[in-house]
């Protein structure tokens, strides 16, 4: 192979390995804003936070917003990070043209995925850096589809919960109040003559001291 085509064949390597990188970002980003949708009720097509709308919120703040919610434990939360600081090494950064060059950036990140996922030793640099990528982006993958959706499903359960015990309360403080104003108006305390606005009164304290 001549110096020619060994320069084509880096920067077809290069250029494949972007491709991969910006595709399989957009794919989880996806994943992450459906999730995060589902998990906040919000119409994402409609939405200016999480639609594909300028004013959408960037992958790392839709990843913060995920931490806020209390939505990923934390062995996930370094493996988004890691993942969103290769991929910005990859597409703000021209330089980085392997994932040699990517590492070089983030000794860190490159050690802590090297603990992560062991790779070959008889294996040369990039092609163990490849595997941690990719088992790193499975992971990614799975965090999205299986763990947030447990907890898209949680979230759902909970509002179905509360929305019952809502409607439990109506129902309860309805009887409470029933129940209290035919007390007032019983012929046991009916000789009292006790004021319309004044039973009001006395229904409404009740109220407040039992629900409080």
């Amino acid at each position: 192979m001549n110096e020619k085509q060994l320069k084509e064949e880096k920067e077809k390597y290069t250029n494949d390995l972007r491709l991969t990188i910006l595709e399989n970002s957009l794919f989880h980003e996806y994943l992450i804003t459906q999730s995060l949708g589902d998990i906040l009720e919000i119409d994402i097509q409609s939405s200016y936070s999480l639609s594909d709308k300028g004013s959408a919120l960037s992958l790392a703040s839709k990843i913060n917003l995920l931490i806020d919610l209390k939505s990923l434990d934390k062995k996930q939360k370094p493996k988004l990070f890691f993942y969103l600081e290769i991929r910005n090494q990859f597409l703000h950064n021209w330089k980085c043209k392997t994932f040699e060059d990517c590492f070089k950036s983030l000794e860190g990140t490159h050690k802590a995925l090297k603990k992560l996922y062991p790779s070959e030793e008889d294996w040369d640099a990039e092609r163990q850096m490849t595997f941690q990528y990719n088992s790193l982006s499975d992971d990614i993958v799975d965090i999205a589809i299986n763990h947030l959706t447990k907890n898209v499903i949680n979230a759902k359960a909970k509002r179905e919960i509360q929305k019952k015990d809502l409607e439990k309360y109506k129902k309860m403080r309805s009887e409470v109040i029933e129940y209290a104003w035919d007390l007032l108006n019983s012929s046991e305390l009916s000789k009292y003559d006790i004021p319309f606005d004044d039973k009001r009164k006395l229904i409404s304290s009740f109220m407040d001291r039992i629900f409080k």
